[in-house]
């Protein structure tokens, strides 16, 4: 039996995501869509971070979650950040002591978000629980041609076995 490269695989699926344009319009057209289209709920918040990032967020209600932050430079529509969260993933810190892995190699231009308290989960259970938590993560920059995924992250994808949930977070927004 042939084992499947996980990195491979998470490539090609990061191929499917559309170029900026599509991806918002792809994002605004899920705000209308009924319930068993989208399977969860999801929300669209124009300049949520007062620096004029513009958000959307997908949560299926079971531990799955995706945001896609638009103009993440504060500026650029082509800059964006994208990531989802899956439970159930090898990627899934729940320790404050170990750093979220996908976030390691974004561009300098985009950590910023990573202090923004919109998008940091509040657990009562930890003792410092405030932080941005991903199991993928994907950005563009401005004048970009393609989606980016940190190196390092895709050797732990291969040694994980595990892609973080990209394919069952983003499939909404794949092009085929």
């Amino acid at each position: 039996m042939t084992e499947i490269n996980q990195k491979e695989k998470l490539l090609e699926e990061i191929a499917l995501i559309p170029e900026p344009k599509a991806l918002l319009a792809k994002a605004k057209e899920l705000l209308n869509a009924d319930d068993e289209e989208k399977a969860g709920e999801n929300y669209f918040t124009s300049n949520f971070n007062g620096k004029g990032s513009d958000r959307y967020m997908w949560e299926d209600g079971g531990g799955q979650e995706v945001n896609i932050i638009f103009k993440a430079d504060g500026e650029n529509e082509d800059s964006i950040l994208a990531y989802a969260y899956d439970h159930e993933s090898a990627f899934n810190v729940y320790s404050q002591d170990k750093p979220v892995i996908a976030f390691k190699e974004i561009p300098k231009n985009m950590k910023h978000l990573l202090e923004e308290s919109e998008l940091k989960w509040d657990w009562d259970d930890l003792e410092n629980p405030k932080r941005v938590h991903a199991t993928v993560a994907i950005w563009r920059e401005a004048g970009d041609n393609s989606w980016h995924v940190g190196e390092k992250f895709l050797e732990e994808v291969e040694k994980a076995k595990d892609t973080g949930g990209f394919k069952y977070g983003f499939k909404f927004f794949f092009t085929k």
